[in-house]
């Protein structure tokens, strides 16, 4: 069976890494006075949740692990992850 689920270390750099530019590119929009990168922060807002919604998910049953974090069993089918 092909495995099409990313191995979850990689998909919480990459949604903490997505948090991280987001607030970045705020935090740049407010001090610097450049409007524009608002709308960067709002595309890498989207694209947050997308992730968490499309990968954060149990390699084994495929279902939705919950909330972003240091999970370490699955909360529909118990297996370890």
């Amino acid at each position: 069976m092909v495995n099409i689920f990313m191995d979850l270390r990689k998909v919480k750099r990459l949604i903490y890494g997505l948090l991280i530019a987001a607030f970045t590119c705020a935090a740049c929009a407010v001090m610097l006075e450049v409007e524009w990168l608002l709308y960067g922060f709002s595309v890498l807002i989207i694209a947050f949740f997308i992730c968490v919604l499309l990968l954060w998910r149990c390699p084994f049953c495929g279902k939705h692990l919950g909330r972003v974090g240091n999970v370490k069993y699955c909360m529909h089918c118990g297996k370890e992850l």
